[in-house]
């Protein structure tokens, strides 16, 4: 991950993401995942996300985010605050 840089009184930081989409019987989720390794690695959080649904969510529109630390031994689920 690149370190942030200021730009016009502006912090920028570009970082590797991951967009998985999941079909279930409601249609189509696309969850975001930030940081994975490779896209191995990204399908392999996406399930995990999956496994911790207590239901089949509601199709909103819009994607899931998924941040990973790679010091946890696993990664939050939950939309990510910018």
């Amino acid at each position: 991950m690149n370190s942030p840089e200021i730009y016009n009184g502006w912090i920028i930081k570009a970082q590797q993401v991951y967009c998985v989409d999941i079909w279930d019987e409601k249609g189509n989720h696309r969850v975001i995942i930030l940081d994975a390794i490779s896209e191995r690695d990204a399908i392999k959080q996406a399930k995990r996300w999956i496994a911790r649904q207590k239901g089949s969510p509601e199709r909103t529109g819009k994607p899931e985010i998924i941040s990973y630390d790679p010091d946890d031994d696993e990664p939050p689920f939950g939309d990510v605050p910018f």
